[in-house]
């Protein structure tokens, strides 16, 4: 018999199509679940090289076994007369046509079910969301342009008097919010549209750049009491006009006439959008034309994060509720600039939070249907560390206005603290699909993309945004940032002075500024940006974070404690305050005391012991909490908490290998634990990727029983020298150090 014949009398041939076509198969299916579990990128090249690896095994054990009724038996060892290989090579053809329509079946879903293209974000991404987040990404054509898609371009004011460009811009952004509520379809956000006001930009270009497929414009010509409105509806591949009208009206009530127009239009876009089916909208607004201007200019000046911005956008939002008590969209707006004057003005975190929630809830008592308020209170929530709380209310928002930015990317940022940064970049993902031109839609993919180790998208996102923004301070906070999460302090340090100048009243990158100087040994400069943001804001939330950064790295605990009881005596509920007295207490040895404040401050963290799970951003009192009880003799406790900080960082290490934050937190377990060769080794690997400031671990009483140990004295030099290294640098770089080197307003 030829050696041809031979391995096809013994099913070789066979065995190879089935291993191909089973190998392909398994690719596939390890695809998906790649995404849904989340594994690391190598995972494919692992499994496809495991089955390159088998290929010629599989091949060597179908020549030299021959499967029989007794079992497998060598070849040589079975009469031909009683083979059974024909039987055998007949299952064997059985299974490959089986696998085969199987492969068939994925290759032609993989065909013909419409899927993003080129998206940064993928369907198995998304699928690893439950819920209605899933379904909100939509079906999209080549060019990732979904079909039922609409920008809203600000109306030109044709009238004489330029000061009734107020009306045309109201009637615009009714029609884009009106429109944003309609489930299924994706409405370009208002920051973008906007920004192609008075252009040249032709509507090929537009809907190229937002990604539409459909564009509403309109113009508005206003003389004395009479109003001419004309709209249209372009389709953006051919440039038809699907619909169009054109509107005289009398201005006896500007309002009225507004929303009668606005819903004429919106019930005429359903039918060349959505079809003859679509439910009719609810429109939700003031009555009170005076209201609707002071809500409108609140609207514009919030969206300015600036002190000054904000305060003025508080006293518009005020002035439209005393108009008009009931109107539940400037309470909901009154909310977000108390909370963002936090941030950006010189009002206490607590005052702050107190009065936004009173609005926020008034907002949603005056209007239960409307997606506004309920994201405030969540944005509310979060900034009180209360993440499972705030995304019940992101998740009402948005199932109310899937559309809607702000719900988008605030509930991404709440993933964030779940540790689920791949999540939160599917959601920041589909802010910016909706928002493509606004940088805090940008700024919200670049950090979700930095969270989860992309720091290469991230840095050419930034870059894009500093080139065609150069006077926006959130290119340069973001790019400092993305320095500061890699440990290049020095060059973090010119990127957060420029948004500090760029941005009147901020004590934010004051702040940043004090950590990247502590971090860098250099007190003096630390201190002087501490003032600075004292100058700006002594009140602010950002100045006091500052001071208690200062006394954590200078390894004074009796001061640290004293100013952060002042803290306490103002807002005794404040989780970020008992975290550091509880820490403080620890550091003086003041185990009860700590304990104390440290379960406090875990409880205001929203944490659930019941749910035997940690958050992201519990970790740090869990952790300080797990060594105190260890110290106090509480072992099962103890051990109970390490279990669920083992469990965060699993979650964490599975969303990137990259970052240092994992290896940080696994340093502090394993200290605790005892095992120092493990916590060594972590804390080494936290460094490489970018942990700075050997004071924080000689600071830390968690490591204090291994100061004295050959490796970690060599790595605390190491961290000293790379410290001077930087200081070193940034004074040869001639970039400014201190806030008297540059003029600041």
């Amino acid at each position: 018999m030829s050696f041809f014949a031979e391995l096809k009398r013994r099913n070789v041939f066979r065995m190879a199509a089935l291993y191909l076509v089973a190998g392909w198969v398994l690719l596939q299916v390890a695809d998906v679940l790649a995404g849904v579990l989340g594994l690391p990128d190598w995972t494919l090249r692992l499994v496809a090289f495991l089955l390159l690896l088998g290929f010629p095994l599989a091949l060597i054990f179908s020549w030299v076994y021959e499967l029989t009724p007794e079992g497998l038996k060598r070849d040589h060892e079975v009469d031909r007369i009683q083979s059974i290989t024909a039987q055998t090579g007949r299952k064997l053809n059985v299974v490959i046509v089986g696998l085969l329509a199987a492969a068939v079946t994925l290759l032609a879903l993989d065909r013909f079910v419409d899927k993003p293209a080129n998206a940064p974000v993928t369907q198995q991404d998304a699928a690893a969301i439950p819920g209605e987040l899933a379904a909100t990404v939509a079906a999209t054509d080549a060019a990732g342009i979904a079909a039922k898609s609409i920008a809203v371009l600000p109306f030109v004011n044709m009238s004489a008097d330029p000061d009734n460009a107020y009306f045309s811009d109201g009637l615009s952004e009714e029609l884009l919010n009106f429109l944003a509520k309609v489930d299924g379809l994706k409405v370009a956000a208002r920051t973008s549209s906007f920004q192609f006001r008075g252009g040249d930009a032709d509507i090929a270009e537009i809907g190229a750049r937002l990604k539409v497929a459909t564009v509403l414009e309109g113009s508005v010509r206003k003389a004395g009491d009479d109003v001419r409105i004309t709209a249209q509806l372009i389709e953006v591949d051919s440039g038809y006009h699907l619909w169009s009208e054109t509107y005289d009206r009398n201005l006896d009530n500007i309002f009225a006439v507004q929303e009668e127009i606005a819903r004429a239009i919106v019930d005429a876009l359903k039918l060349p959008l959505l079809g003859k089916d679509a439910a009719p909208l609810k429109v939700t607004a003031t009555t009170n034309v005076e209201a609707y201007d002071l809500y409108l200019l609140g609207r514009h000046h919030a969206r300015e994060p600036s002190a000054e911005s904000l305060q003025t956008a508080v006293d518009y939002y005020e002035r439209a509720i005393a108009v008009d008590p009931g109107y539940a969209l400037a309470h909901s707006g009154l909310a977000d600039a108390y909370m963002f004057l936090s941030d950006y003005g010189d009002m206490p975190i607590d005052e702050a939070s107190r009065l936004a929630e009173e609005a926020a809830r008034r907002a949603m008592e005056l209007d239960p249907g409307a997606a506004e308020p309920y994201a405030s209170m969540g944005l509310i929530l979060d900034y009180r560390q209360r993440a499972e709380a705030a995304m019940a209310y992101y998740d009402r928002a948005l199932a109310i206005n899937p559309n809607y930015v702000n719900a988008l990317g605030w509930k991404a940022n709440a993933l964030a603290d779940f540790g689920r940064f791949r999540d939160a970049l599917v959601l920041a993902e589909q802010a910016y699909d909706l928002d493509p031109l606004s940088n805090f839609a940008k700024s919200g993919v670049i950090n979700s993309a930095a969270a989860a180790g992309q720091f290469d998208r991230a840095e050419t996102l930034i870059r894009e945004m500093i080139a065609e923004y150069p006077d926006d301070p959130l290119g340069y906070e973001e790019y400092g940032n993305w320095h500061f999460a890699l440990g290049q302090l020095d060059a973090a340090v010119p990127y957060f002075i420029a948004a500090h100048r760029r941005r009147p009243g901020d004590t934010f990158m004051a702040w940043r500024l004090v950590q990247c100087f502590v971090r860098m040994g250099d007190d003096e400069a630390a201190e002087a940006w501490y003032e600075e943001a004292r100058r700006r804001g002594p009140q602010a939330n950002y100045t006091h974070m500052a001071r208690l950064e200062i006394y954590r790295f200078a390894g004074d605990p009796e001061a640290h404690l004293a100013y952060a009881l002042k803290g306490v005596e103002v807002a005794p509920r404040n989780g970020g305050l008992r975290l550091n007295t509880g820490a403080a207490r620890y550091r003086l040895g003041d185990l009860d005391g700590a304990e104390s404040d440290l379960r406090l401050a875990l409880e205001l963290a929203g944490y659930d012991p019941a749910q035997q799970k940690l958050l992201a951003n519990q970790f740090l009192p869990a952790v300080f909490l797990a060594a105190v009880l260890a110290e106090q003799g509480q072992m099962e406790e103890s051990d109970a908490l390490l279990a669920q900080i083992d469990g965060l960082n699993k979650l964490l290490w599975r969303q990137s290998e990259i970052v240092s934050t994992p290896y940080r937190n696994d340093a502090w377990v394993s200290a605790i634990r005892g095992d120092g060769d493990r916590m060594l080794a972590s804390l080494e690997k936290a460094v490489s990727l970018g942990l700075r400031g050997h004071r924080s671990i000689l600071r830390n009483p968690i490591y204090q029983p291994y100061f004295e140990e050959p490796g970690m004295r060599a790595l605390i030099q190491k961290m000293k020298i790379e410290e001077v290294a930087m200081r070193t640098r940034l004074v040869r770089s001639g970039e400014p150090r201190l806030p008297e080197d540059i003029s600041t307003p």
